[in-house]
């Protein structure tokens, strides 16, 4: 590749600091948490499939850098630790797929409804 196939290539660099500072100032733990709590991105099928770049997913809980946003989301939020202990107990439900989590058809319903539809519907188990 010659430097005509990327004429901005020099640019790339400041581009990446941008973007990187972007992220920075984005990624809060309530962000973390809203996208841990995103139920399509725990089911198999939506796992399959690669990224637009081709890498690979993996689900919310297995993102330590996600993961540290959620534990600190909890922190935020709870009154005590026994409100944070339940909330993370609540969160394991969730996303090991205990209890109504584990229904074929929730899991299937993950994909196609929206994640408010989706939590209204089969959260009960998890009202925290």
């Amino acid at each position: 590749m010659t430097n005509e196939d990327y004429p901005r290539k020099k640019d790339f660099p400041k581009v990446n600091e941008i973007i990187i500072n972007r992220w920075n100032k984005m990624n809060i733990p309530l962000h973390c948490l809203s996208f841990a709590l995103c139920p399509k991105f725990y089911y198999i099928e939506y796992l399959k499939t690669p990224t637009p770049r081709g890498i690979p997913r993996k689900a919310p809980n297995q993102d330590q850098e996600v993961m540290r946003g959620v534990v600190e989301a909890f922190c935020k939020i709870a009154d005590d630790d026994v409100e944070r202990k339940i909330l993370q107990e609540q969160f394991t439900a969730f996303h090991m797929k205990k209890g109504v989590y584990a229904l074929v058809v929730v899991q299937t319903d993950a994909t196609i409804v929206t994640p408010i539809d989706w939590w209204s519907n089969y959260g009960l188990e998890t009202p925290n």
